[in-house]
């Protein structure tokens, strides 16, 4: 069942711009699927799914692949999605547009970085916890030229 639910949510998001949870809620309740809201949010953490930048608007779309090498579609979905970053000890507090923090948490957690230990994502806030007080510097540069100087605040 869970598969075909998987199957459906990636045939979806392929044919339809799905903006929020609740959109593809009500599309899988129109195929049929009676799920909440948390399943759901499982589902779309587990498919590895972000939101990707769409005429103006973020849709669900799929995720690159843990290791692979970033996309620029990627970096972009990154640029586009912080709003600020600050530090504090060993915790980086990284502010996104709504909706956006769980994709760009997972796109932290594919880069492998040793100075990362995690993160934890909320609707727009990320924290991402560093192995010690010295990396968030060094971590924090790293973001910056990914992003090109100014975009972040």
């Amino acid at each position: 069942m869970k598969q075909k639910r998987w199957d459906t949510i990636l045939n979806l998001i392929s044919s339809q711009q799905i903006e929020t949870q609740e959109e593809l809620l009500r599309a899988l309740s129109g195929e049929g699927f009676e799920v909440t809201q948390s399943t759901v949010s499982r589902d779309i953490r587990e498919l590895r799914l972000v939101k990707l930048p769409l005429n103006g608007k973020f849709v669900y779309g799929m995720s690159s692949s843990r290791g692979e090498k970033k996309t620029p579609v990627d970096i972009k979905m990154f640029a586009e999605g912080i709003v600020s970053v600050d530090i504090s000890a060993n915790i980086l507090v990284i502010k996104t547009r709504a909706g956006m923090a769980m994709a760009l948490a997972a796109t932290i957690d594919d880069t492998e970085n040793a100075g990362v230990l995690g993160t934890i994502a909320g609707d727009d806030t990320i924290f991402c916890v560093l192995r010690n007080k010295t990396d968030g510097t060094e971590i924090l540069q790293k973001f910056r030229e990914m992003l090109k100087e100014g975009v972040l605040k």
